[in-house]
């Protein structure tokens, strides 16, 4: 039986447990790629109860140590990681009404220089700096980076080790090395190393797009980070389109009307003042203003 839709894999898990039986491994694969969908359309809560479960299966079935438990974890991780993104401190004025307050804040941080901590939250500078975002590209992790720079130097190195084990281990198309090296080009932004993130953040969104396809949510932040490197190097041409595919994808995912599709658009009207489309720019500010009204939240920028 063929089953692509969640209707079709609700029937054909519920045949496969009645002949294999519920712990069996063969339905962990169809528990998790059940979980996969769900993912997909932005319901982590019924993702995540079935990685859990399917996570149980493979433990108890053929021990934790295991590809297919690893990936598990990895499902289960990228999950709290979206849900810590969306926890996020109230911003005390709305950056997007106004052109020059939305310069005046990524001026600073730029002039602090870029505290790239993923989405965490996080920030080292004072002011709107520590809760604007502008500077941030999006990654899978739940490990906030607050360096100094002796430890930053060291972190770098520990990194691009990590990055050559994994890619020795888990090979070059793995997602562990996907996330991996966006954490490396995280750093690498710290010290405006900008020529040295781009082929990782290309390598990084050609492994999410071969393994999870061109729809994904990490496709979209895959795409909203490179869009971002050449913001900070003025590439606005290049940058364009990759916000725009991560807008759509985004769109697609979680709706029109959802706070991580403002905070894709918000980061998009701040390169189009950049470019001088101010009115384009102001029509994307009254639509990110209606969303985030609608929500009765301010999500990070």
């Amino acid at each position: 039986m063929k089953a692509e839709t969640i209707p079709e894999l609700i029937k054909f898990l519920s045949i496969q447990e009645q002949a294999l039986g519920k712990q069996s491994p063969e339905v962990a694969c169809t528990v998790s790629k059940l979980a996969d969908l769900y993912m997909d359309k932005g319901l982590l809560d019924d993702a995540e109860k079935l990685y859990q479960r399917a996570l149980e299966i493979r433990e108890r079935a053929i021990g934790p140590h295991n590809r297919e438990a690893e990936e598990t974890r990895n499902s289960l991780a990228r999950i709290k990681a979206i849900r810590k993104e969306d926890v996020v401190p109230p911003a005390p004025v709305y950056a997007g009404t106004s052109s020059s307050a939305g310069y005046s804040s990524l001026n600073q941080s730029q002039n602090q220089g870029h505290n790239m901590n993923f989405g965490t939250g996080t920030g080292t500078g004072t002011g709107n700096a520590a809760v604007d975002s502008s500077t941030s590209l999006d990654m899978v992790t739940d490990t906030p980076y607050t360096l100094n720079a002796q430890n930053l130097a060291e972190k770098v190195k520990e990194m691009e080790l990590e990055v050559d084990l994994i890619r020795q281990v888990s090979g070059s198309e793995s997602l562990q090395l996907a996330d991996c090296l966006t954490k490396l080009a995280d750093l690498y932004c710290r010290t405006k190393l900008y020529e040295a993130m781009e082929p990782l953040l290309i390598e990084s969104l050609k492994i999410r797009e071969a393994q999870l396809g061109t729809d994904h949510f990490l496709v979209a932040n895959s795409l909203k980070n490179l869009a971002r490197l050449y913001y900070f190097q003025s590439k606005f041409t290049v940058s364009k389109p990759l916000f725009e595919a991560a807008i759509t994808i985004r769109k697609s995912l979680f709706g029109p009307r959802h706070p991580k599709v403002a905070e894709a658009l918000t980061q998009y009207a701040k390169l189009l003042r950049k470019m001088k489309r101010i009115e384009e720019a102001q029509t994307i500010d009254q639509e990110v203003h209606s969303i985030r009204a609608r929500h009765g939240t301010w999500h990070r920028l």
